[in-house]
């Protein structure tokens, strides 16, 4: 994904309102399950800090944005 598309799709869901989870999709299948506005991004670099977690991306290593269904089973 180009950087611009990267902070245009990001800084669209970061700001939806109302906020609705939404997952990250890596080049490599993984997946990142955004479940609050907590992501700090610039010059293609991401990291959201969930209350557990800590994932940082870029805007090389991502496939997609797309809208979480329902919350992943733990």
């Amino acid at each position: 994904m180009t950087n611009d598309q990267f902070e245009k799709e990001l800084r669209a869901y970061k700001h939806r309102s109302p906020f609705r989870p939404f997952i990250v999709v890596l080049n490599d299948g993984r997946t990142i399950f955004v479940d609050e506005p907590a992501i700090a991004f610039d010059g293609g670099r991401a990291a959201f800090i969930g209350e557990d977690i800590v994932e940082v991306f870029d805007c090389e290593e991502v496939k997609e944005f797309k809208l979480a269904q329902e919350e992943p089973a733990a």
